[in-house]
């Protein structure tokens, strides 16, 4: 009986082996990431150094998550070297990040005039239209919309019906 419960206890922790390893092993899915940099890459929103060129700004690359979803480690799908990491820590990303065109899709500096036509220009050159979303605390002209909104009498005094007018509503009239 020796012989059967080795054998018996050989098989079982194989299977113990075996779902362990598939539990734990690294997750190997594909993820889009576009090049935005020297060294840089975007990958579902979150910048991630990669060996890439300043070439291949803008190109979209297959990368593979080798590591763990808490400490990821990026490497490219296809081809050779390369690797890109990324961690649940903070800290600022290094790379490569220079100065380039600012009609490009990825820049930095001062939008100009002709670029992003949703946000509003700081000088106030740009009108406000159509349904704004606005946070608490925001001021336009030293006004905070949100307070306004809900009291229109919060900032000035609310307009009154003068001698022969008569108002309903929002109608002004000639009485």
């Amino acid at each position: 009986m020796d012989v059967i419960d080795a054998v018996a206890t050989r098989v079982a922790v194989n299977r113990a082996k075996s779902r362990l390893t598939s539990r734990f092993a690294g997750a190997v899915s594909p993820v889009s990431g576009t090049v935005i940099g020297e060294g840089l890459a975007l990958v579902n929103g979150q910048l991630v150094n990669a060996a890439v060129s300043e070439s291949q700004i803008g190109e979209t690359l297959s990368l593979q998550n080798a590591g763990r979803a808490a400490a990821a480690v990026y490497v490219p799908t296809a081809g050779a070297g390369g690797m890109a990491s990324a961690s649940s820590g903070g800290g600022v990303p290094s790379g490569g990040l220079i100065a380039h065109d600012l009609g490009g899709d990825f820049h930095i500096g001062q939008l100009r005039s002709d670029q992003a036509e949703w946000a509003l220009m700081v000088d106030g050159s740009r009108m406000l239209m159509g349904d704004l979303d606005v946070y608490a605390g925001v001021m336009i002209d030293g006004v905070d919309l949100d307070v306004h909104a809900a009291d229109p009498a919060a900032h000035h005094d609310p307009v009154t019906v003068g001698y022969g007018l008569e108002q309903l509503g929002q109608q002004v009239s000639l009485s």
